[in-house]
């Protein structure tokens, strides 16, 4: 059991350190591409997805969600990230 779970542990670790030393790491300091969908008052998509490029050089707004319980009305605050 205990060679098992170190071969295991081992393949795992091999992977991890591939994946370390291939990645370039450009999502965190030039941006990504997202994809999304707007959605409803239900919590349901809604219409085509979107895409938007999210340049990291750039601060982003933070938007935290509060939504009553009869879901009749969605309010939120924006805060800046610096």
């Amino acid at each position: 059991m205990k060679k098992e779970e170190e071969k295991e542990f081992e393949e795992r670790t091999s992977a991890a350190k591939k994946i370390r030393k291939s990645a370039d790491w450009t999502e965190f300091t030039m941006g990504y591409t997202r994809s999304y969908h707007n959605i409803n008052d239900y919590g349901m998509r809604e219409g085509a997805e979107k895409e938007e490029f999210v340049d990291m050089s750039q601060p982003r707004p933070c938007y935290f969600n509060k939504t009553n319980f009869d879901r009749n009305q969605s309010t939120g605050t924006v805060y800046q990230l610096n």
